[in-house]
């Protein structure tokens, strides 16, 4: 039977990630100190077993539009359509027209896409009773239980499924999201949300009210894998994102760095930042920097245009 929950790599990376940061709990813990959610006072003292779900992204399955404010560069190299066990393929992301039959992984995309979209309360209740058993789960091993409703869409479950976030209290949700702050600012305690950046204007007014607001921006750079990610970005500091999924451990007031990953790597839309391939740390939507005097040209560099 095909789960509404599950796993992949970056999900499996953030359970993997408690191991390695269990001496820091311990010792956070030994001092009297613990590791804080973001954005509120609640405090992990345990190990966060982690969960996400996919579904078709945008309108790729045809059944209606899951992504909202996504930007032509965030449909063209999402991840749910370009990248891992979900990659299409080069071929059919040119067309847009999908094989939800493609793989086992991708069958599964579209199984829970049709029901969200056509038989709501089952999918309710099977979402309410996956939730339930990740929670029990994770508290026989001693652990607490975070879900990320939107792994591959952009839907607004505080409005569609405000009962699910007061009936699991002690259940972390978490998501990105490219709304506006102000329509989605009303919502529970226990739902984090990541601003992801993307190439529009109106986008980047949007980030801006979100960092204004406290909150946090996820953005995609060109750097390679195993490259560091420029220091800062808007603004604010640049934090390594791929170390984990776990936005709602990060610090307050931050850019989220992610590096692209496979069709984003052949970006031709501003989707993804551009970083000088040289020093690494100015940014821009078309090469360029005189800070380390490479070939390229206007780049964007402490907030300004220069060349």
């Amino acid at each position: 039977m095909t789960n509404l929950l599950g796993t992949s790599y970056k999900i499996d990376k953030s359970n993997a990630f408690w191991a390695s940061l269990g001496h820091e709990l311990n010792k956070a813990q030994a001092q009297g100190m613990a590791l804080r959610l973001n954005g509120t006072t609640d405090i992990v003292s345990e190990p966060i077993l982690n969960a996400a779900m996919y579904l078709a992204p945008s309108d790729s399955g045809g059944l209606g539009n899951l992504c909202p404010w996504a930007s032509d560069g965030c449909r063209i190299v999402c991840l749910g359509i370009g990248s891992g066990r979900m990659n299409q393929g080069k071929a059919i992301l040119d067309s847009r027209e999908f094989d939800w039959e493609k793989t086992t992984v991708s069958k599964a995309m579209i199984w829970r896409t049709t029901l969200f979209m056509r038989e709501r309360p089952k999918f309710k209740a099977l979402l309410d009773s996956e939730i339930g058993a990740l929670r029990d789960k994770a508290k026989r091993q001693g652990m607490r239980a975070a879900v990320r409703l939107n792994a591959t869409t952009d839907i607004v479950w505080e409005k569609v499924y405000p009962e699910l976030f007061a009936k699991y209290p002690d259940v972390i949700f978490y998501d990105y999201t490219k709304a506006p702050f102000k329509a989605r600012n009303k919502r529970a305690a226990n739902y984090h949300l990541t601003f992801s950046y993307a190439e529009t204007a109106e986008n980047h007014a949007h980030a801006a009210e979100w960092l204004a607001n406290g909150g946090n921006v996820a953005a995609v750079f060109s750097t390679a894998k195993g490259d560091a990610l420029p220091p800062t970005f808007l603004g604010r500091p640049v934090i390594d994102a791929d170390k984990h999924d776990m936005r709602f451990i990060d610090p307050d007031n931050v850019v989220a760095g992610l590096r692209a990953k496979g069709a984003a790597k052949h970006d031709a839309t501003g989707f993804v930042v551009q970083v000088c391939g040289q020093c690494g740390q100015c940014v821009g939507r078309a090469g360029g920097c005189y800070l380390c005097k490479c070939d390229c040209r206007d780049i964007w560099i402490n907030e300004t245009w220069a060349s």
